[in-house]
């Protein structure tokens, strides 16, 4: 009796130790940390597009640009886009204007619709910004590619 007890126990100090010890793991690996520096409202401050499809060349911004809409992220690495066309109330569609996001030296990456669409931005002293390439009017024979540039300051 006395030798199945010490067993047991070895098999639960063994088995609580393993799972401590998993979770740290997990912690350490995962990546996917939201610095607090980067928590609260990025206001759209800049839009523009490169010389060349692929993100080279001149950046020619926006001169009309104007724009309403924020990115808004929250400590609890979620965030939700705002603006004035989809997202003008957030909680209206959480689907739609709402992300994850994570941080990782200086790029901050969102995550929407599951992780099917993922957007990195460079950070640099209160602005983030990020280069898309992206085709319009596909399928037409209109159809071309371009980078878009957009800028975001932190409020």
């Amino acid at each position: 009796m006395r030798i199945k007890l010490k067993s047991y126990l070895l098999l639960i100090i063994s088995l609580v130790l393993f799972l401590g010890c998993e979770d740290n793991k997990e912690d350490d690996s995962s990546g996917n940390a939201c610095e607090s520096i980067y928590v609260g409202t990025w206001a759209h401050s800049a839009s523009g597009t490169y010389e060349n499809p692929d993100c080279t060349g001149e950046l020619i911004l926006d001169e009309d640009f104007s724009s309403s809409s924020s990115l808004n992220l929250s400590d609890d690495c979620s965030g939700t886009s705002q603006d004035d066309f989809f997202c003008s109330d957030p909680s209206e569609n959480p689907d739609m204007c709402g992300f994850s996001w994570s941080s990782n030296n200086s790029v901050i990456t969102t995550s929407a619709f599951g992780g099917i669409f993922q957007v990195n931005y460079s950070v640099d002293e209160g602005s983030m910004s990020t280069s898309i390439v992206v085709t319009q009017m596909p399928d037409t024979s209109d159809e071309y590619t371009e980078c878009q540039y957009n800028r975001y300051t932190k409020q």
